[in-house]
């Protein structure tokens, strides 16, 4: 019986201290497992810092190659690498005085930081890389005839908001917005566009009380039906509709120029063209509609101008051919197909005049 008592008393001592033991050995081992996953995810961390950089690398080398840069991705927060993982990069661009940026579709030149944070789990990881640009066009402000130093007018198309813009059209000259702006595939944009700009010189429209036409002398009223322009400038306290099928012709007005400027609204209904030679500026208190198949004669397409400026939206419907600029304080909508062309000679020839209502420094008007 002491022997079995012995045995017991043996076998307890010996299962205390094994539990003493594995006490002592599981904080380590709990430890251990930690280190080797936090490991793992600050490794997984670093590789996705490093594929943001990469993504970034890849995008300031597009204009080289001739394609466009589409900078949307860094404004949608944490990208993830693989769905549903929660391993994600989030990529910020800087310039040389550290403040971040978007970066135009082509860079300027000069040196950018572009930093990376690759997150799995709660664990980050930060890479840099600079990058140097040289020969970058971007964003440029010139001085305009009429219309003073206004960035605006030095682009193919600017929208104080958003910009889309559908498939298959060819755009030669530069975009910009102060919004996201969407380029649908297969359409060409030789200057490349950038959002989010951030311009302020926008095209003003002075609040002054009621719609004085005595303001607007040099002109005359306007009509829907109204299609050959022999004066310079033309005017209308409420909106405008030009009906389908017609021509705008301004080449009998002074050297081939005319302004149209109206209270309202505009509308260019469908198959509407414009004459060979005529150079037309249509100006909107509110919203500019252009409608299908616009300006479509082949041998007009090159000889011909229009310019449209808004202080609401620009919306422009599908197959439309257009020499000139777009201007909106608000958004703008260009449908598939459009072919446009910005010349630089033929927005400074035009002159902003009595009535016009913009300036690079505006005076109070009776326009509202």
């Amino acid at each position: 019986m002491n022997q079995k008592g012995s045995t017991a008393v043996l076998a307890i001592g010996v299962m205390m201290l094994l539990g003493i033991i594995i006490a002592g050995i599981l904080p380590m081992v709990t430890n251990e497992i930690n280190m080797t996953k936090l490991n793992s995810d600050a490794i997984e961390a670093q590789f996705a810092a490093e594929a943001g950089l990469r993504r970034a690398i890849v995008d300031f080398l597009k204009p080289a190659s001739g394609e466009i840069i589409d900078w949307s991705w860094l404004d949608e927060g944490p990208q993830e690498l693989t769905h549903p993982s929660s391993k994600t990069y989030t990529v910020t661009i800087y310039d040389e005085n550290n403040n971040p940026i978007r970066p135009a579709s082509t860079p300027i030149s000069g040196k950018y930081k572009v930093e990376s944070v690759g997150n799995i789990n709660g664990v980050a990881r930060t890479s840099t890389v600079t990058v140097t640009v040289t020969g970058g066009s971007g964003p440029i402000v010139g001085e305009l005839n009429g219309f003073g130093a206004t960035a605006p007018f030095t682009k193919t198309v600017f929208a104080g908001g958003a910009m889309t813009v559908g498939q298959n059209g060819s755009i030669t000259g530069t975009l910009t917005s102060n919004g996201p702006t969407v380029v649908s595939q297969h359409t060409t944009i030789s200057g490349g566009y950038t959002q989010n700009a951030g311009i302020t010189d926008l095209p003003n429209f002075n609040a002054g009380g009621a719609f004085n036409s005595s303001n607007y002398t040099s002109g005359a009223a306007i009509s829907n039906n109204t299609t050959t322009f022999n004066q310079s400038l033309y005017y209308t306290s409420g909106s405008v509709s030009f009906y389908q099928n017609v021509t705008l012709d301004s080449s009998a007005a002074s050297n081939g120029m005319t302004i149209i400027y109206a209270k309202g609204n505009v509308n260019i209904n469908q198959n509407t063209n414009l004459a060979d030679g005529s150079k037309i500026m249509i100006i909107a208190g509110g919203v500019i509609t252009v409608d299908q198949n616009f300006n479509t004669k082949v041998e007009n397409i090159n000889n011909s101008t229009l310019i449209l400026v808004a202080q609401g939206t620009i919306s422009v419907s599908q197959n439309a051919h257009i020499n000139g600029a777009v201007v909106a304080n608000g958004s703008i909508s260009i449908a598939q197909n459009m072919e446009m062309h910005y010349d630089p000679a033929i927005i400074s020839s035009f002159s902003a005049g009595s009535g016009v209502g913009y300036s690079a420094n505006p005076t109070p008007t009776t326009w509202n």
